[in-house]
C-alpha cells in the first residue's frame, strides 16, 4: 500500500518537475538584457572608444606639433619607451597641457598608462626637445613588431609597430 501511494503522488499533475515560470523570466530578461549591451557596443572595430579621432603621424605632427620618434621594448621586455620631438612647442602645449590628453597607450583592446608623471616635462616643452615616457609592460603585452597605438585623450595615432 505504501508502494501505491508513492506512484500514485510521482504521477499526479501538480507534482510533475516543471521549471517555475520565474525561472523563465529571468532567463529571459538576461537573455534580453545581452543583446541590448551587444548592440550598445561603444568601441570600432579596433577595439578603440568610438569617440576617438584617428590621426596620421603627419596630421599628428602638422596638427599638434608631436613627432613619434620611437615606440620600442625596454627593461628586458618590462617597459615599453616612447619617444615625442616636439615640433611646435605652443601647438603640443596646447595638447598636452590638459592631463586628460597626456599619452597612454593602447594594444590588444588594453590601456597602458605612463609609469611617471609627465606634468613637470609638459610644461617646460621647447621647439627641438624630446618627450621621453616610459609605460610598464605587463605580461609583455607590447613585442617587437606589435602594432601599438598613442592616444592623447580621444585623439589617436595610426598604429605604430614596436621595435
Amino acid at each position: 500500500m505504501v508502494e501505491a501511494k508513492r506512484k500514485s503522488i510521482a504521477t499526479h499533475p501538480t507534482q510533475r518537475n516543471t521549471i517555475p515560470h520565474w525561472i523563465w523570466f529571468a532567463v529571459a530578461l538576461s537573455v534580453i538584457a545581452l543583446a541590448a549591451f551587444i548592440a550598445l557596443d561603444t568601441t570600432q572595430a579596433d577595439g578603440l572608444p568610438k569617440d576617438v579621432v584617428i590621426l596620421s603621424q603627419a596630421a599628428l605632427e602638422e596638427t599638434y606639433g608631436l613627432r613619434v620618434n620611437l615606440v620600442a621594448v625596454t627593461a628586458a621586455g618590462g617597459m615599453v619607451d616612447l619617444r615625442l620631438k616636439v615640433v611646435d612647442a605652443v601647438k603640443a602645449q596646447a595638447l598636452l597641457g590638459d592631463a586628460e590628453n597626456h599619452p597612454t597607450l593602447f594594444v590588444d583592446r588594453s590601456r597602458l598608462f605612463p609609469a611617471q608623471d609627465i606634468s613637470a616635462e609638459t610644461a617646460r616643452l621647447k621647439d627641438g626637445s624630446i618627450l621621453v615616457v616610459l609605460f610598464s609592460n605587463p605580461r609583455n603585452l607590447v613585442t617587437r613588431n606589435t602594432p601599438v597605438t598613442i592616444l592623447f585623450g580621444n585623439i589617436a595615432v595610426e598604429p605604430i609597430e614596436s621595435k
